[in-house]
């Protein structure tokens, strides 16, 4: 289904790549949109555990967390080994809005990991800036779409990568001088208008 995509992966392809029978399948899973659920499960977990690893987390203050989690996010997007695939993205685009079931399994897993980050966006806009007019949900939002599209893209996206680092780059020379969040509303313009 990552590289396929859901309609042309067919219980048959699926059981001759996983070497078992269509019983076999039909005992575990009632149905390719049941496996198709708990892959997304999977794939959401392993995507969970490998981001809450990542060292930038263990940073104190809210903002520098921030800004490094997404220096992260860019140069992990550009490894060569990461797919150009997202099983998450390429599900909820291909299935939208026929299956009800995968798009809320795709839905909670983009939005879960958005409030992730929105809860550090708006410690470090309570302690730098409360009065900054922008939504930490929304930057949020706008990060995760921003990461979901260059992994569906299904091409490098080292132009877009590039184009984060440089907002990340801005964004802290502007907090070090103003130390306020302003400048994450100018990352995330920075960000959109290289899209």
């Amino acid at each position: 289904m990552l590289h396929r995509g859901y309609a042309a992966a067919s219980v048959d392809a699926i059981c001759a790549a996983a070497d078992c029978t269509k019983g076999a399948f039909f005992h575990r899973f009632p149905s390719k949109q049941a496996l198709a659920v708990e892959a997304l499960a999977h794939y959401r977990q392993r995507t969970s555990d490998a981001l809450a690893a990542a060292p930038v987390l263990a940073i104190a203050d809210p903002l520098e967390r921030t800004l490094a989690y997404i220096e992260f996010l860019a140069e992990l997007l550009l490894l060569p080994d990461v797919p150009n695939a997202c099983l998450i993205g390429n599900l909820a685009q291909e299935t939208a809005p026929a299956n009800k079931a995968i798009q809320a399994a795709c839905g909670g897993a983009l939005t879960d990991w958005a409030a992730e980050i929105a809860l550090d966006l708006a410690a470090a806009k309570a302690e730098r800036a409360p009065d900054a007019r922008f939504e930490p949900k929304n930057v949020a939002l706008h990060l995760v779409a921003v990461t979901r599209d260059r992994l569906c893209s299904r091409r490098r996206w080292t132009i877009g990568a590039s184009s984060l680092r440089r907002s990340v780059t801005r964004a802290r020379t502007w907090s070090n001088c103003s130390r306020t969040l302003r400048d994450c509303q100018e990352i995330t313009e920075s960000i959109a208008g290289s899209r």
